[in-house]
């Protein structure tokens, strides 16, 4: 597949090329005008062999970014200069990640490797309480916990996943509805978490820092409030009866 994109100028703006199996699994994209300009952001879905692409099911092994080249028919990004990044996904029956491989920066070694258990509801869960650790020693991340429904109560904060200090809480609107809003940290109990939070009639997360002055508002979309931009309100009662406020 060939798609490309230009206005009435003969220039080319965008144009990306595309390699797919029979069982239409893609294979490789060229990122055709990045290539022309020198960057590294061609991707191939094996590891340069299209027989080690996808398992029996499908579902993808091994991710890379670089440079594409031709080698004998098929689109490869080889070691060395021409690879920018690359994955590599061990996968169960179940589709979970017993192991995950990432090399962040191109360079022939793994930055990440790492080992997961998983129990019988697919949660991240296992190994004597340990149920993330590194493949070669060190340290491993703070590990998730879950409620009876299998919500994500806490876990890691993303940059700084083996820091107990930064791990972050979740907490569900009483609603029912499946939005995550971090919380501090471990820290903090339940009842601070729970006087800490409120929900408007916009469905809209108000959270009060410590100092008790200002309230900081942030929409919920399936979004990460506690690691997006918010603007600060003026401060406002917590509670103003059904309808217009919930307490969590």
């Amino acid at each position: 597949m060939d798609q490309k994109w230009q206005n009435d100028t003969p220039s080319v703006k965008d144009q990306f090329q595309y390699g797919y199996d029979r069982n239409s699994n893609r294979l490789w994209r060229d990122n055709v005008v990045a290539s022309s300009a020198a960057k590294k952001l061609d991707e191939v879905y094996h590891d340069n062999d299209y027989d080690d692409a996808y398992d029996g099911l499908d579902r993808l092994k091994w991710f890379r970014r670089g440079t594409i080249t031709d080698s004998g028919g098929e689109k490869h990004i080889t070691d060395g200069p021409n690879l920018a990044q690359e994955q590599n996904f061990t996968l169960d029956a179940v589709g979970n990640w017993p192991e995950f491989k990432d090399d962040a920066d191109g360079v022939d070694s793994w930055d990440l490797d790492q080992n997961r258990a998983h129990n019988e509801a697919n949660e991240i869960e296992g190994n004597s309480g340990n149920p993330i650790w590194p493949e070669a020693g060190g340290e491993g991340w703070e590990d998730p916990v879950y409620d009876a429904a299998g919500n994500q109560t806490f876990g890691p904060k993303p940059g700084a996943e083996t820091t107990d200090a930064e791990a972050q809480h979740y907490i569900y609107p009483v609603c029912g509805h499946r939005d995550l809003l971090p919380v501090d940290n471990r820290h903090h109990n339940a009842d601070r978490m729970r006087s800490r939070h409120a929900w408007n009639a916009s469905r809209r997360a108000e959270k009060r820092p410590a100092d008790l002055t200002s309230w900081r508002s942030c929409a919920i979309l399936w979004q990460n409030p506690g690691e997006r931009g918010c603007a600060p309100l003026s401060p406002i009662s917590f509670c103003e009866g059904a309808g217009s406020k919930g307490v969590l």
